[in-house]
């Protein structure tokens, strides 16, 4: 009975390791998509500014934009909580994933109303933005990779 009791209890162990290590890569997949996201949202914005782009903002966009600002602040708050309770590298970086996409639709409120006043506020701020996301979703990225090739380690 011992030796049984010996099997199972590694076999757990095995399985949360694999289970970890499933986590771990999932938040670098989504730390790369952060990445991938920030420096289209770059290039967009450089290209903007480059060309003195107009926005044309109406009421519904900035209904919208709140409402997504309002919605992912939520969204943010409810995953980093579970995700920390859990201890899941997965949902904590998806909770800041949605902190991102806050941050956009704040930005898209922003800009509607800094476009009116000068034109270099839509790219200026997408690209104060794609910096943050860039940076967050390295971030996120790095650490995730560094604790998987740790794990792999041990």
């Amino acid at each position: 009975m011992y030796d049984a009791d010996i099997i199972i209890c590694s076999l757990a162990r095995m399985h949360r390791a694999q289970q970890q290590r499933r986590e771990l890569i999932g938040a670098a997949v989504i730390g790369c998509l952060m990445v991938v996201l920030g420096t289209v949202l770059m290039t967009t914005a450089s290209h903007d500014l480059a060309h003195h782009g107009k926005t044309v903002g109406t009421a519904i966009s900035t209904v919208v934009a709140i409402f997504g600002a309002a919605s992912s602040y939520g969204l943010y708050r409810w995953k980093m909580h579970y995700g920390k309770a859990m201890g899941s590298a997965v949902a904590i970086t998806d909770a800041k994933c949605s902190r991102c996409v806050g941050f956009v639709s704040v930005s898209v409120v922003l800009a509607l109303v800094a476009q009116r006043v000068v034109w270099w506020a839509d790219g200026g701020l997408g690209l104060l933005l794609a910096v943050y996301i860039v940076y967050e979703g390295g971030t996120s990225l790095k650490v995730r990779l560094d604790t998987l090739q740790h794990a792999m380690l041990i």
